[in-house]
């Protein structure tokens, strides 16, 4: 038998450091989209070093994901496309890279 957790991959942490490398952005960067609650960024979790709190990855992802969405609904709005409410069509480009949306048709 075998259990939920034994199917879920580990739990990743991404220091300040490797968000911004993620994002090719600058470590203050980070720090700002941080500080700031209109970016809606996951928690950060401070481990060992108080200096340089981390974010799990899985919610990086989830958040990046909802970013793209609500990017891609503000472009179709503003140009009047219908589909705005649906972004379940598969690839999704915005601000950030283009991500396979979770649960679109293949």
């Amino acid at each position: 038998m075998t259990s939920t957790d034994e199917c879920e991959r580990p739990r990743r942490y991404l220091s300040r450091g490797q968000q911004a490398k993620r994002y090719g952005r600058h470590v203050r960067t980070i720090k700002r989209w941080s500080e700031d609650p209109k970016m809606g960024m996951p928690p950060e979790y401070i481990f060992n070093d108080p200096d340089d709190p981390m974010r799990r990855e899985d919610e990086l992802e989830q958040w990046e994901r909802s970013r793209v969405a609500k990017l891609h609904r503000r472009h179709c709005l503003k140009n009047g496309d219908s589909r705005a409410a649906s972004v379940r069509s598969g690839w999704v480009a915005g601000k950030f890279r283009a991500v396979r949306v979770l649960g679109a048709a293949t």
